[in-house]
């Protein structure tokens, strides 16, 4: 019986898919906990901090145990407050991504957050962060990586 042209096609194709190895930011997302910092350094800035959790299949970012919330990483450009982001969970999808937009209050008006990032080799992690405050628009590229496991508390369950 002889083989179509589609079907060897249809046959190397899947051969060579089948070969490939999966995307690598789905095999470097680890739960633990993970510090933060701008790329590039200058000055006083604020180390983000913050655990990496699996529950039902699907990771979350949140609080590190013993901090009030999740801390980003920050310049300190516009943000002198060193305050959490509200958002108590940050959802990762199966790439390895993540991003929140929020507005975090303070005394005088808000923060304005955008916060992207994304797993780039098993245990290390970077994106970009913008923060807007009155007239004031700084946005930086960052690095991060796993520095631990999670604490027993965090690795259980999530903050209510």
């Amino acid at each position: 019986m002889a083989i179509g042209r589609r079907t060897k096609s249809a046959a190397t194709a899947m051969a060579v898919a089948l070969a490939l190895p999966a995307p690598a930011a789905a095999a470097a997302l680890r739960a633990g906990l993970y510090e933060a910092a701008p790329a590039q350094p200058a000055g006083i800035y604020q180390l983000g901090t913050f655990a990496v959790v699996a529950e039902g299949g699907k990771r979350r970012i949140v609080a590190a145990e013993g901090y009030d919330g999740i801390y980003y990483p920050d310049a300190g450009r516009c943000d002198g407050y060193e305050v959490p982001l509200v958002t108590e969970r940050i959802p990762i999808n199966r790439r390895g991504r993540f991003a929140v937009r929020e507005r975090t209050p303070v005394r005088r008006g808000s923060l304005r957050i955008v916060w992207k990032g994304a797993w780039k080799k098993p245990g290390r992690l970077g994106g970009k962060l913008r923060i807007r405050y009155r007239r004031c628009d700084s946005t930086i590229r960052w690095v991060g990586r796993r520095t631990g496991p999670a604490a027993p508390l965090a690795a259980g369950r999530l903050p209510d």
